[in-house]
């Protein structure tokens, strides 16, 4: 813990340090040069409580609310707008001052009067909203971490010395533009209106987004960035406490290692292991097509726990086995559950789930368990994954992936003591298989916000939740993916900006998917391959002459690339307003 503290403090200095903080130090040094000697100190505080408070969680908070993920940040760029006019404007200044210095302790939060500390908080605060840092390995980590687990004390306590370590430099340089302008002897009246225009002229740049084009382009030029500043973040030691702080909470051990390390005493007369009893169904949300079930209700069943997700390819092309089983078998006494965990946000949305549904003709009993407790009490890590579980409410099988039908049947069938089956010889729950494709060169899935990013080889640096301008190399090596064009890349996605943006992936594969939606109405978008526009016997099921059509949230097929696999380059256009969740393959 106090290593991973130590590594996010000096990545904090690191931050501060990169060319992200260029669009921040006029609005530092403007703010820091007219008011109080603390106004500096009040700077940092206010940036470190207000960054801090934020990524653990208030922006979640606020779109539960109804408000957008910019609603604050707009905010906040229209505080320091405020801040500047009060400076630049005598009136406005007189106004302003007129209107809060009846306030009980406001008065030094004007940018004149006091010490300044308190207008410094907020001027602090106001900034460490609407500034963006370069999300180097640990703020990603955290971030990733806070999405998955929620903002404990320890991820806490790691993102307020990252913050506090971004602050310092900042603080440093306040108090030296302000000894600057106190060399130069300058009137209070220039200062102040000179300083007033830096202030609105930089927080207009960020309100319009060329901020991050600023930021982009000082990147392109520093080539060294990631390899010197962020070397201490992407080292081994960083690597492993990061992971240490995003492991699962601690408690039994996974059902494959009990099993796997259980004796000959626990299989009975059927020749089965027995990994003990199933954990309950948790924090499930919605039921659908029956009403709520418990496991211990269903005792005397067998019961066959799916965990999946609509979007999943892999899950999807499960179904039809999951379904001629709950034909052939329901009367005999088995029970499937589909335990619907979601991968993305709108997969959590029960209108969204229902449909899904309805569409893959999905008839068994389905959990919605939008906050992984269900997935968390079993330890799971995978979509699909089946659990196997007997009359006595013990697990007796676990697959994960596709495949293996045959052999999940043969046990469903013994369980149930139908037509006395032979049981399969297996000494231990089976091994833990792949997704198909993983192991054999072909492309694995690749996810399009920066929480799971991989692979990204775009030269523009990701800028995190902001209209952003991107470039694409000339040539990707096998696996990679880049954008062009201007795009907003959020945890989980990538949505195109004003003048759209281009998804381009080097991939091995014949199968291509990719999880989409639209904000807003139906979006054309145009599928290229290999330079050429995806049509007649390799185009997808929702291909029609090189372009679908997104409006529903769900996974869209884009090619079927019939012979050998072989590597193929992708371009996916996408119109303002389309989303880009991740590619999977098959």
């Amino acid at each position: 813990m106090l290593v991973l503290i130590f590594i996010a403090f000096i990545a904090g200095i690191a931050t501060a340090l990169a060319p992200c903080v260029l669009p921040a130090l006029p609005i530092v040094i403007a703010g820091a040069s007219t008011g109080g000697p603390k106004r500096p100190i009040g700077i940092g505080v206010g940036l470190v409580l207000s960054f801090t408070v934020f990524t653990l969680g208030l922006s979640t908070a606020l779109r539960s609310l109804g408000l957008g993920p910019d609603a604050l940040r707009n905010i906040a760029i229209g505080g320091l707008l405020l801040f500047g006019l009060v400076l630049l404007i005598p009136m406005l200044d007189r106004w302003f001052s007129g209107l809060l210095n009846p306030i009980s302790g406001l008065a030094d939060s004007l940018p004149k009067g006091g010490d300044g500390f308190t207008g410094g908080v907020l001027l602090g605060g106001a900034l460490g909203l609407a500034w963006t840092p370069c999300a180097g390995p640990i703020l990603a980590g955290l971030t990733a971490t806070i999405a998955a687990l929620g903002a404990g004390f320890e991820v806490a306590v790691v993102l307020f010395f990252y913050a506090l370590g971004a602050a310092i430099p900042l603080v440093l340089i306040a108090y030296g533009g302000r000894a600057l302008v106190d060399r130069l002897s300058l009137s209070s009246g220039p200062i102040r209106r000179a300083m007033g225009v830096m202030m609105v002229l930089a927080a207009a740049v960020i309100l319009a987004g060329f901020d991050t084009r600023l930021t982009a382009s000082a990147l392109e030029n520093v080539p060294g960035y990631e390899a010197t500043i962020q070397a201490l973040e992407r080292s081994d030691t960083a690597r492993d406490r990061l992971a240490e702080l995003q492991e699962l909470p601690t408690g039994p051990a996974p059902l494959t290692e009990a099993a796997r390390g259980a004796d000959a005493s626990v299989a009975d007369e059927l020749g089965l292991p027995n990994a003990g009893p199933a954990p309950e169904l948790e924090g499930i949300s919605a039921w659908f097509n029956s009403e709520p079930l418990q496991l211990a209700e269903l005792r005397g069943k067998v019961v066959l726990v799916d965990f999946w997700t609509y979007s999943c390819v892999n899950c999807v092309r499960t179904l039809p086995h999951l379904r001629a089983w709950d034909k052939e078998y329901r009367d005999d006494g088995l029970v499937i559950v589909g335990v619907h965990t979601p991968e993305f946000a709108f997969e959590a949305e029960p209108d969204n789930v229902e449909g899904a549904i309805d569409n893959l003709n999905v008839t068994w009993p389905v959990a919605l368990d939008p906050e992984f407790a269900t997935w968390r009490a079993y330890r799971n890590q995978f979509w699909p994954a089946k659990y196997l579980i007997d009359k006595n409410g013990d697990v007796r099988d676990l697959h994960v992936g596709e495949g293996g039908y045959e052999e999940t049947e043969t046990l469903i069938r013994r369980l149930l003591e139908v037509n006395g089956e032979a049981p399969t010889q297996s000494s231990a729950i089976p091994e833990e298989r792949a997704r198909v494709g993983h192991g054999d060169g072909q492309t694995p899935e690749a996810y399009l916000g920066y929480e799971r990013i991989a692979r990204f080889a775009s030269p523009t640096p990701i800028v995190r939740d902001q209209v952003s301008v991107y470039a694409a190399p000339f040539g990707l090596r096998e696996h990679e993916l880049a954008y062009s064009g201007e795009a907003i890349v959020t945890g989980e996605h990538i949505e195109a900006g004003p003048g759209g943006a281009t998804i381009h992936l080097n991939f091995l594969s014949n199968d291509l998917f990719l999880v989409m939606e639209s904000t807003s109405g139906p979006k054309r978008v145009k599928v290229r391959i290999d330079g050429d526009p995806v049509s007649g016997a390799i185009a997808g099921d929702d291909v029609i002459d090189g372009e679908l059509t997104v409006e529903a949230s769900r996974l869209y097929s884009l090619a079927r690339i019939p012979g050998q696999r072989e590597r193929h380059r992708l371009e996916v256009q996408l119109p303002a307003g389309t989303r880009a969740f991740a590619f999977t393959f098959g």
